[in-house]
């Protein structure tokens, strides 16, 4: 490899070039294998999943990385539909081999295929203390797409408040899809080391026990307490009573909190907003001024114990704090949150898909964020010209798969007849599609902003 790329820069061919041959060599590859459903087409999948994984890791330029990662997605996919017996075995037998982020792969992949034996009890070696989140997290998703009973009991055995964030979601979730008579104490053991209100672990945490126990309890800690104080002692699990799962109720309901209309149940939040130069449509007050006067509102509503930051974008993403990545929203913070919005310009293009990825990557990853509030006007500028919107918005969903971020997106439209004057080509359509597929994928619900502006 070295001697490679030695020879390919002597010849004056950029190592970008030289990746992405790395890269259409492997999308030949998997062409090659992608429609069939045999022993030998799962294990060269397997193969180019763990070849994949590792080029991606390894990039320095971050067109490199997306290349990769975008073959990734489509490997992934091409998983789910490899249901042979033989294509099977194969998979169970190299699942716990495989390196961290191939596993990652292969239960999302696997999760869309019929419940097999074989991959569901290799899967199952996975579900333990000690395994990294996102296998964890991806494993008790495929195990409870399947169904897989025996799997609660693993499954209650990483349920812990001490967890990783998208580990207890994960948890929680999979106990709602797998019923069983362990799971209600545990949930309830669970809840006891849930820090204050619980914000969105507590939601979840009542929607499995709505879902094995067929009750309308609500999300109030105290009183789910005096509740199972009533029943622990003569409570049994009654298959007949559990109902399917109903994720993000909470987003319907009114809270005393709320950003454009949308509830923050959240401890943990980052607000993104668009500050490219269409924002300065809409009139008076334009876009721009309109989403600054909610942010600060919202800011001002915010409690002590939540930790929130503030990334702006345009060309690029800018963090209101790089350290640490969220803030406690004492009143100090809050003050100093809001002059850095009160001096917000706009200018630029829309760079959604790399701000958001250096959201999910750098602050996600190291915070467990609950909830992403992504605040836009404009369509996201592809890396390249054959990007659309669909595969942004799919390789952002696919980044937070395994992070379970809630994400709420709102699309700003506010415009004026003298708007024609900036001469900004829009098309609102396939930004509303973008925004509310996001959302859709992530846990999230979408709303717009279409309000006249006074005129100028």
């Amino acid at each position: 490899m070295l001697r490679a790329v030695l020879l390919a820069t002597l010849l004056g061919i950029s190592l970008t070039a030289f990746a992405a041959t790395e890269v259409d060599q492997s999308r030949t590859k998997f062409a090659q294998v992608k429609d069939q459903d045999s022993a030998a087409a799962a294990a060269q999948l397997t193969t180019l999943i763990a070849e994949g994984t590792m080029k991606a890791n390894a990039a320095t330029h971050f067109l490199t990385r997306r290349n990769w990662e975008m073959l990734l997605h489509d490997m992934q996919d091409a998983i789910g539909s490899m249901r042979s017996p033989e294509a099977q075995k194969i998979f169970a037998n190299m699942l716990p081999k495989s390196p961290p982020d191939a596993q990652v792969l292969l239960c999302l992949g696997l999760k869309k295929a019929p419940a097999n034996i074989e991959v569901d009890a290799a899967a199952m070696t996975l579900v333990r203390n000690g395994t990294h989140f996102r296998v964890l997290v991806s494993a008790m998703e495929m195990l409870a797409a399947h169904k897989h009973a025996p799997a609660a009991e693993k499954i209650i055995s990483v349920l812990d408040p001490q967890a990783f964030p998208s580990v207890q979601i994960a948890a929680l979730r999979a106990l709602a899809m797998i019923p069983d008579k362990a799971s209600v104490p545990a949930i309830m053991k669970y809840l006891t080391g849930v820090q204050g209100d619980g914000g969105r672990y507590l939601y979840e945490a009542t929607t499995a026990l709505r879902a094995i126990t067929g009750e309308k309890l609500d999300a109030i800690a105290p009183e789910l307490k005096r509740w199972w104080e009533r029943n622990e002692k003569d409570w049994a699990f009654d298959a007949a009573k559990a109902k399917a799962p109903v994720y993000n109720y909470e987003l319907t309901e009114k809270k005393e909190v709320d950003y454009y209309d949308i509830p923050v149940v959240e401890n943990r939040l980052v607000i993104v907003l668009d500050c490219s130069g269409s924002m300065q449509l809409g009139g008076t007050p334009n876009r721009l001024e309109r989403a600054k006067e909610a942010l600060k509102l919202l800011i001002s509503r915010l409690r002590d114990k939540q930790l929130f930051n503030i990334v702006t974008y345009s060309n690029a993403p800018r963090r209101w704090k790089q350290q640490p990545p969220l803030v406690s929203a004492t009143e100090a913070a809050r003050k100093e949150a809001t002059a850095y919005v009160e001096g917000l310009k706009f200018g630029g293009g829309t760079q959604t898909t790399t701000t958001m990825e250096e959201t999910l990557r750098e602050i996600v990853v190291t915070t467990g964020c609950e909830t992403i509030f992504l605040v836009t006007d404009g369509n996201p500028n592809p890396w390249s010209q054959e990007i659309t919107n669909e595969q942004q918005e799919r390789h952002i969903s696919w980044i937070n798969e395994s992070l379970k971020t809630r994400i709420n997106t709102i699309g700003i439209y506010t415009k004026v007849a003298s708007d024609s004057k900036f001469k900004i080509n829009e098309d609102v359509e396939k930004m509303r599609e973008f925004l509310k597929k996001l959302a859709e994928h992530n846990d999230g619900i979408y709303k717009e902003i279409n309000v006249e502006g006074k005129k100028e």
